[in-house]
């Protein structure tokens, strides 16, 4: 779950919830106000602000005009409803007569209750002085906490992530660290709730669509940093050669297919943006027209990313031929499929090419992860092998100090026979090494092979089913992602 989708129900400026979704009764409800920023903040925080300029991200004029959150009102609806329906299953299942609220609570009740009386959640004992670490709550993430205006702190996340315990179980985790008491948090409450009912938040189409593209700005500077890698390893000894080549060519296609996949993310995000920036023009409720501006927005920042990270990274000629092999392997894929396949004549266009595709992910996926397996096998074999001959080397640079200091005393031919022995000996020994090396470097090489093939899978997807810019009667794009999903095909 996403950190992001916390602040959609919760007001960023005092982190109270804009209503209460596990409590019945309520004495106020907080009506969420929306910046252009896409910060929102409760009705009563926004009455209190001395200028239009956002008080988190201090962008100017964004509560310039008061825009209602329906958007987060519609997901409180959304997840009472949802939660109210697996409490109406539960109580079937387990024949419960009693409120309907009673089953919802009963675990947050406790979670509370337990703070309240001060258990710890290491040692389980009671009446302690609980805290958690500040440090440790803000690793990873940025805006987690803040001082409120009463002086006490406001948790801006899940406490999915805080570990709260007593003093001395928290001392003897971290030490040199800052701790927070939970009586100096303002919305412990609040965000426990949030902890609660996280999931059963519904999906986010924008927010998706931005971490889509988004994720592939780092695949950029992943690949850009292993091909710098690639360009700047040196040469190596003429028996090693063959294989340290078969090694870097391995390596260089892997990189390759991975180009081609970030221009394949490029491609299809200015296909988006085309598409929002015309139905930008034709919106004009406040909250919409908002929302997707700053989507575009985000969308144009990671755009500029991939147009300056990818450029002269493939020629045409190169594109062509990569793509030429997705082809000729997605046409193989389906025949092969075709040909298994007690369905002869395909119903629905592209069925064929969906049913092979998810055989060649899982196929692929296992292949890899047995070459992994293999190679973490040899690599541990090498280190060893390693470890138990490394006394021979500083046995070998011994009888080399030694014969310096008694060169005095052994006749000249006879000192320079020991030392051609005591050299060639260390030859024999790095050479042995070396052989043992590429043990692991062909090992390597099974793992860019499978490697390669797992990522002309994802290279055919992204060609025949990309991720669709508008609903369709049938989507390929979201069945293959269930199938990863359901798979850990990561």
């Amino acid at each position: 779950m996403s950190m992001d989708r916390m602040p959609a129900i919760m007001c960023f400026q005092c982190g109270k919830l804009f209503e209460s979704i596990l409590e019945s009764k309520q004495d106020e409800c907080r009506q969420p106000c929306l910046g252009s920023c896409l910060h929102s903040i409760c009705i009563f925080c926004f009455t209190l602000l001395d200028s239009p300029d956002c008080p988190i991200c201090e962008k100017e004029e964004s509560f310039k005009e008061l825009i209602i959150n329906n958007t987060a009102l519609g997901i409180i609806q959304s997840v009472k409803t949802n939660i109210s329906m697996e409490t109406q299953e539960r109580f079937l299942k387990e024949i419960i007569v009693s409120e309907r609220e009673y089953f919802i609570t009963s675990i947050w009740k406790y979670i509370i209750q337990m703070f309240e009386k001060g258990s710890c959640s290491k040692c389980e004992r009671e009446n302690q002085n609980l805290r958690f670490c500040k440090d440790c709550a803000e690793s990873g993430y940025s805006n987690t906490l803040k001082m409120g205006p009463n002086g006490k702190w406001i948790v801006l996340r899940s406490t999915t992530g805080i570990l709260i315990s007593c003093e001395d179980c928290s001392v003897a985790e971290c030490q040199n660290h800052e701790f927070i008491s939970i009586r100096d948090v303002d919305n412990l409450k609040d965000v426990t709730e949030w902890t609660k009912i996280s999931g059963y938040f519904p999906s986010f189409k924008d927010e998706y669509i931005i971490d889509y593209f988004g994720k592939s700005v780092k695949e950029m500077v992943s690949i850009e940093n292993k091909w710098k890698e690639l360009k700047e390893s040196k040469g190596c000894e003429c028996f090693r050669r063959v294989i340290r080549l078969e090694l870097k060519e391995s390596i260089l296609k892997c990189l390759n297919l991975k180009k081609r996949e970030m221009l394949f993310y490029k491609d299809r995000l200015n296909t988006f943006l085309n598409l929002y920036e015309t139905k930008l023009a034709g919106i004009e409720e406040s909250e919409a027209k908002c929302r997707l501006q700053n989507t575009i927005y985000k969308l144009k920042e990671i755009q500029d990313k991939l147009s300056d990270g990818t450029k002269n990274w493939l020629s045409s000629e190169e594109v062509d031929l990569i793509d030429l092999e997705i082809e000729g392997k997605m046409l193989k894929l389906e025949n092969e499929y075709r040909l298994k396949s007690f369905i002869q004549v395909e119903q629905v266009d592209g069925y064929f090419k969906y049913r092979s595709l998810i055989e060649e992910l899982k196929a692929a996926d296992d292949e890899q992860k047995e070459a992994k397996k293999k190679w973490e096998e040899t690599r541990k074999e090498v280190e060893n092998y390693k470890k138990e001959h490394q006394h021979n080397f500083e046995d070998l640079k011994n009888a080399m100090t030694s014969l310096e200091k008694h060169k005095s005393s052994i006749p000249e031919k006879e000192f320079e026979n020991r030392i051609e022995y005591v050299e060639q000996y260390h030859e024999i020994l790095r050479q042995d090494q070396w052989a043992e090396q590429m043990k692991v470097d062909k090992r390597v090489i099974e793992c860019n092979r499978a490697f390669s093939r797992k990522c002309f899978a994802e290279l055919m997807i992204l060609n025949y089913f990309p991720i669709p810019v508008d609903s369709e009667i049938l989507n390929y794009f979201e069945l293959i992602r269930e199938f990863k999903n359901d798979n850990n095909l990561v």
